[in-house]
């Protein structure tokens, strides 16, 4: 609305409104749900993922990063150099501190297992370089998360991906290994164009399940 700003806070909120909305309203099971958060979106897609499971105690199905960042400031210093850091703020998305967070073994009973993750990289990216997904798998390795997976495409750039070898099948995998309810025997056909479908929405960034 006019002359609302934009807050850290309130994408969170907001971002926890769809989430409850699509568990308490639509009544998926947590553990079917996948959250999938591209470039910038990614941060608030972690951070929804950690709210999830220690303020609702929930199993959700798994988290999806695309083009991962380390952090804000991180990105801005790659492109921008040092001094182009100093002008993000403080709060702004620290995305390696998420996954350290998410590598906390469960102590709740309720929670039956740890957050799955999938990252996918572009070889290619020159927006958010692919070390970045690098070093959120080695934190998530180095700390035995023991649902972390990876796929590094050797073509892909931050904005081209080819849909199916990219981004479908390496999630169709991640899927049938976490997601409650999956099948391998879903029809391909229907389930990969809707997937893609989704998927090219995705372009600017931002979160959806």
């Amino acid at each position: 609305k006019d002359g609302e700003q934009v807050s850290f806070d309130g994408i969170d909120e907001v971002s926890m409104h769809a989430l409850r909305y699509v568990v308490t309203v639509r009544n998926i099971p947590p553990s079917q749900v996948v959250l999938h958060g591209r470039s910038l979106g990614t941060g608030p897609v972690l951070r929804l993922a950690r709210r999830a499971r220690d303020q609702f105690r929930w199993n959700l199905g798994g988290v999806v990063l695309q083009c991962p960042f380390i952090s804000i400031k991180q990105v801005a210093s790659d492109l921008f150099g040092i001094a182009g850091s100093v002008f993000v703020p403080a709060e702004c998305y620290d995305n390696l501190d998420m996954v350290r967070q998410l590598c906390e073994m469960p102590k709740d009973p309720k929670l039956e297992r740890w957050v799955p993750i999938l990252i996918l990289h572009g070889e290619l990216d020159k927006v958010i370089f692919p070390y970045h997904g690098r070093a959120l798998l080695s934190e998530a390795l180095e700390n035995k998360h023991p649902m972390v997976e990876a796929h590094f495409s050797q073509s892909a750039t931050h904005n081209r991906w080819a849909m199916r070898d990219d981004l479908v099948r390496p999630m169709k995998r991640f899927f049938g290994k976490y997601v409650d309810g999956w099948s391998e025997e879903e029809e391909d056909g229907s389930w990969t164009s809707a997937m893609m479908s989704t998927i090219s929405t995705a372009r600017c960034g931002g979160l959806f399940f």
